[in-house]
């Protein structure tokens, strides 16, 4: 009893050394097995106190060793106590919001663990109490890691007693409908699925128990336990699935669409049937709700036509899908949608019809209907924003389109593009589609589009273009060099004359240009820089080098992999580059104006080994590799960088002391914490 009382009055204790001595005290003492129940009881209450005190492992692990001694010693008395703490310990663990409790949560199902396999039979509260905690550690609502070890966890729980699986599943399936028993019963399928015991498990009754409890709730049920639910699925059959889960899948899309639409995407994404069949139906129930006033329920639909496409496979069904989808944009049950995002929305399902995965004829033949249908749907569309979105919908169905596209189309992206009254938004997005529909085999139809690509060129050379005219102007340039031939001596002498101006490279259009339009700077960059069939002025590819590195530190990931692809490839083109880059790097480091990712992704693609003059590089690269953003990111840059540079640091520093000396005390006034940083690493 003294080792009760002792742990007890300082288990709140926070050195581990001391915690560990109480328990193993307390282990002593139990293990004598002359404890009354009330001391057992009183153990058990302070051992769970722990749950949010104790954070390091070493003291989790003693806690749960001192249970499991205490559930052996002492049976049913500590059990029942145990899993009375375990009910209370639920509610904490109810909130999706909180994912910080998942490493709590895996310490309350690893005590639960130890409670089940200590009681015969295993009474229903504390089955339901171990699917809750196991719910609690699931991977969107926690972290990845919390859920595996629960997992297998549970897995050395089964192996340990095997009669353990048919009992959790009679046993849950049996009760009243539980949401969190559903990430057990998705365990439990996989364990038996992969031991070979499916015959304990009737997948049946476990996807009319999904049924029940997911596709019929009047409320949102929480995509961290529906997310587990993958398992139940995976042997499904088009039998199992018509009777079981299209009724209610139907039925739950027409009464409680906000609720479950986020559910439904999820079980059509992980369908291991091919879901054409299904496809009409499911459609005629989804297709209201892409122009819901609610965003969720658009957002979620959009997700449940996206799931449904990439599951379909016969060309008949997506067909009259595509029908559905036109003629709600063109003219819902309710009227015609007057709500741009409604539209946009509607666009978008279409757009994602093009992740069906048809045959190549099949595909061109929907591509085929899917640009008749958007041509006069763009042509009567007013509100500019939509407009654009309707011809980027229209762009990704072209590389889809037969060699031969159809004529109506290439007339209306032909006059829309050389129309006078064309938005430029609009115009750089036909521009796009252009692009599209002239790569590979169809690269003959550019001459189509050629006087329209020549007439956004003369635009942008006046005295004074506006930077729409620009933007449109530079999309062109990217259409006639990636249609050009290889040499080069078909592109116009007009695009020459612009891009060794510095109009297309301007600072003002730089700033205000879109994420594309940036990537697209990158592409004609490197296009005329690498021409064999045109050399530009010195002038003109400092402006060019200028705007490459203006847009490579400024750019978000999405642009990042463009960017240093961009950069490698001039570095090795011309070796002088380099230098040029590396100069207005630390111009640009000493104002501060740069991702810090950005920069580091630059200094990797310069660190190329056939430079001439790699000493020089390493010199030049000194004080923006030892910048703070840098270092935040990764240790000892510099080094890494010469790494790249295949150059020893110890005899680049032994052969270039004075270099590299002078390089940090002119800036040692205007960046001391860069120039120490730099100091330290030299005298390493």
């Amino acid at each position: 009893m003294e080792a009760v009382r002792a742990f007890v009055k300082h288990c709140t204790t926070s050195k581990t050394s001391v915690r560990r001595k109480l328990i193993a005290d307390l282990n002593a003492a139990a293990a004598s097995g002359e404890l009354p129940a009330p001391a057992v009881k009183l153990t058990v209450h302070a051992l769970a106190s722990t749950l949010f005190r104790y954070s390091d492992h070493a003291s989790k692990l003693a806690v749960e060793n001192a249970l499991e001694q205490l559930c052996s010693v002492y049976g049913s008395t500590a059990v029942q106590s145990l899993s009375n703490v375990l009910e209370d310990c639920c509610s904490y663990f109810q909130s999706p919001e909180s994912p910080s409790l998942a490493k709590s949560a895996l310490t309350a199902f690893r005590w639960s663990c130890i409670a089940v396999a200590h009681s015969q039979p295993t009474p229903l509260f504390l089955l339901r109490c171990h699917a809750s905690l196991l719910a609690a550690t699931a991977p969107i609502q926690g972290s990845k890691k919390a859920w595996s070890s629960a997992v297998r966890r549970l897995r050395r729980l089964w192996r340990s007693r095997p009669e353990l699986v048919e009992e959790c599943g009679s046993c849950l399936l049996s009760g009243e409908p539980h949401l969190p028993s559903l990430c057990l019963l998705a365990v439990l399928t996989e364990h038996c699925r992969g031991s070979g015991g499916m015959e304990k498990v009737q997948p049946e009754e476990l996807l009319a128990y999904f049924s029940k409890v997911v596709l019929a709730s009047r409320t949102t049920p929480p995509q961290a336990v529906v997310a587990t639910c993958g398992p139940l699925f995976k042997k499904m059959s088009h039998q199992q699935f018509s009777t079981l889960l299209l009724p209610a899948t139907l039925k739950c899309l027409l009464r409680n669409p906000d609720e479950l639409l986020e559910a439904v995407a999820f079980v059509v994404s992980v369908l291991p049937i091919d879901c054409s069949q299904y496809a009409v139906d499911i459609m005629k129930n989804t297709t209201a709700h892409l122009s819901s006033n609610r965003p969720p329920t658009r957002c979620h639909a959009l997700s449940l036509v996206s799931s449904l496409a990439r599951q379909c496979s016969d060309p008949a069904p997506m067909e009259l899908v595509l029908q559905q989808l036109f003629t709600v944009l063109k003219k819902s049950p309710s009227g015609k949608l007057t709500v741009a995002e409604h539209r946009c929305s509607v666009l978008a399902a279409i757009e994602a019809l093009t992740q069906c995965p048809l045959a190549s004829a099949s595909q061109q033949h929907l591509a085929t209907k899917a640009v008749e249908e958007l041509a006069p749907f763009i042509k009567q569309e007013v509100h500019t924003p939509t407009a654009v979105v309707a011809v980027t919908t229209l762009r990704q169905w072209c590389p889809l389109l037969p060699d031969s596209p159809p004529s109506k189309v290439l007339e209306h992206v032909k006059a829309a593009v050389g129309g006078k009254t064309t938005a430029p938004l609009l115009r750089v997005a036909y521009l796009h589609c252009i692009l599209e529909l002239c790569r590979g085999e169809r690269a003959g139809l550019v001459s189509q589009f050629r006087p329209a690509l020549l007439q956004c060129l003369e635009r942008a050379s006046g005295s004074s273009p506006q930077p729409a005219a620009l933007e449109e102007a530079l999309v062109a340039c990217h259409v006639l060099l990636k249609t050009s031939a290889p040499d080069g001596t078909d592109v116009p002498s007009q695009l020459w004359a612009l891009v060794d101006s510095d109009q297309l490279v301007s600072p003002k259009l730089i700033s205000s240009a879109s994420r594309e339009s940036k990537q697209v700077l990158l592409c004609v960059a490197e296009g005329v820089l690498c021409s064999e069939s045109y050399q530009l002025r010195e002038v003109a590819q400092r402006e060019w080098l200028r705007a490459v590195l203006e847009v490579t530190l400024q750019a978000l990931w999405t642009t990042r992999k463009l960017a240093g692809q961009c950069v490698s490839h001039l570095v090795q083109r011309n070796s002088s580059w380099a230098d040029i880059l590396l100069e207005g790097v630390n111009k640009t480091v000493a104002k501060g104006d740069f991702s810090a990712q950005s920069l580091l992704h630059l200094l990797w693609s310069l660190a190329t080994p056939t430079h001439p003059r790699k000493e020089e590089l390493a010199v030049q690269s000194l004080l923006a590799a030892h910048h703070p953003a840098v270092a935040c990111l990764t240790s000892g840059a510099w080094e890494k960088f010469l790494q790249r540079l295949e150059v020893q640091p110890r005899t680049l520093v032994a052969q270039n002391t004075d270099e590299l000396l002078t390089a940090v005390i002119e800036k040692v006034a205007t960046q001391p914490g860069i120039c120490r940083r730099a100091l330290e690493t030299l005298v390493r």
